[in-house]
């Protein structure tokens, strides 16, 4: 068994405050989940800043986006999801980067909440392009979500046939992803 150094000690033990946040997250309890992953944070301050740790502190503030879009503060939301993509395209992390695509649909919803919706289409069609890069020709999960957050933009911008097609490809994909992974129920039911 490797012997660990200090350092990676550290890393380690942020990591499992990360797990714990996000189960946090998962069971809404979101006063708990914000507590373990500050001290993600705070540990990860007191370590060199080598790109893996800014990384990882990036996602930290990605995931602190989450909880408090889920608690309705969506300033602080925005703050802590743009600090996050903001590092990882600093650090040049490609667009294939699933965290990138995650962000960028995050930042949607979060401008959607906030009523800026020329914004939230923004980084919709941004997940979109990097969705169809890393997926060409394939349907995935996040896909339908994404066809299904720009519908509702095009409906509060009142461009309702753009609203259609998209809630279309929206169903369309999400009947071939069930069908894709197995459901046991047909998407036509």
């Amino acid at each position: 068994m490797k012997e660990l150094r200090g350092s990676e000690i550290h890393l380690s033990i942020a990591l499992a405050y990360q797990y714990i946040g996000q189960n946090f997250l998962y069971l809404e309890r979101y006063d708990q989940s914000l507590n373990a992953l500050w001290k993600c944070i705070n540990i990860t301050s007191l370590l060199s800043q080598s790109d893996s740790v800014i990384e990882t502190s990036a996602w930290f503030h990605g995931l602190i986006c989450c909880v408090y879009e889920n608690i309705d503060r969506p300033s602080q939301a925005l703050h802590h999801c743009k600090n996050s993509l903001e590092t990882f395209l600093r650090l040049d992390k490609t667009l294939e980067d699933e965290r990138i695509e995650l962000l960028h649909i995050t930042l949607g919803d979060v401008y959607f909440d906030l009523g800026q919706f020329l914004f939230a289409k923004e980084y919709y069609l941004k997940s979109l392009e990097i969705h169809e890069k890393r997926f060409p020709k394939t349907d995935h999960p996040n896909l339908g979500n994404i066809y299904n957050n720009l519908g509702m933009i095009y409906i509060m911008l009142d461009e309702y046939q753009l609203a259609l097609e998209n809630f279309q490809k929206a169903v369309e994909n999400d009947k071939t992803t069930v069908q894709y992974i197995g459901h046991p129920r047909s998407a036509e039911n």
